[in-house]
């Protein structure tokens, strides 16, 4: 007789755990998350953005070479190059987080008749030994602008006929502002016209944006 008496306790308190569990489940149910919509209409649309300092900038050629036991790079390179670059242009190879400055010394006007490629060489003052015989990499500046307005490729947008930036005004609202591009490289664009020095640009994608879009600033990036 007890055995049943605690058994048809068991079931009792088995089948009320279960009608809790089904409660909670209806509760949770008709608790809706909130939609995109509903997070953007009160805090606007999310964006990463960063006030326009003046800064330096650069265009580069990064090309392969050997270097030589006097601490020289030989290297081959291409037509496009030849005709950028010249004997004042700085050079510097990066070799296990030291940067270390040459000098260009030579550089053939003619092409190898077999690979159509130029030849130059860049003396450097000295290097590891360790790099003797290796193929390694320098970067030549061949072109440097200072103290522009200079912003990220993907702040830019050349969907139009004229290229333009989203800044973001005093009420986090977004402006379009064109804008002339003077100088570009593989990371950046420098703007000489149609950006002022402090305003807030938008640095992530623009696509979704539209003009007058109510926005905050998830971060602002130093980079």
């Amino acid at each position: 007789m007890k055995n049943i008496i605690f058994v048809i306790l068991a079931l009792l308190l088995y089948a009320g755990s279960l009608k809790f569990k089904d409660n909670l489940r209806l509760s949770n149910a008709q608790q809706t998350p909130p939609t995109l919509g509903d997070i953007r209409g009160k805090k606007g649309i999310p964006v990463y953005g960063k006030k326009l300092q003046k800064s330096n900038f650069q265009n580069v050629f990064k090309i392969s070479g050997k270097v030589n036991d006097d601490f020289s790079l030989s290297a081959e390179v291409t037509r496009e190059v030849i005709q950028q670059i010249s004997l004042d242009n700085e050079v510097y190879l990066k070799y296990i987080d030291k940067s270390y400055s040459g000098k260009l010394v030579q550089i053939t006007r003619k092409p190898n008749i077999y690979t159509g490629l130029y030849s130059l060489k860049v003396q450097f003052k000295k290097l590891p030994k360790d790099t003797i015989g290796k193929v390694l990499l320098i970067e030549i500046v061949y072109q440097e602008k200072q103290n522009v307005l200079k912003v990220e490729r993907n702040s830019v947008s050349l969907r139009e006929e004229v290229p333009f930036v989203y800044i973001v005004n005093s009420e986090s609202k977004l402006v379009k502002k064109e804008v002339h591009i003077s100088y570009k490289n593989d990371d950046f664009f420098v703007i000489d016209k149609g950006l002022s020095i402090g305003e807030l640009y938008v640095t992530s994608d623009t696509r979704d944006l539209s003009e007058n879009d109510f926005v905050y600033v998830v971060r602002e990036e130093e980079r």
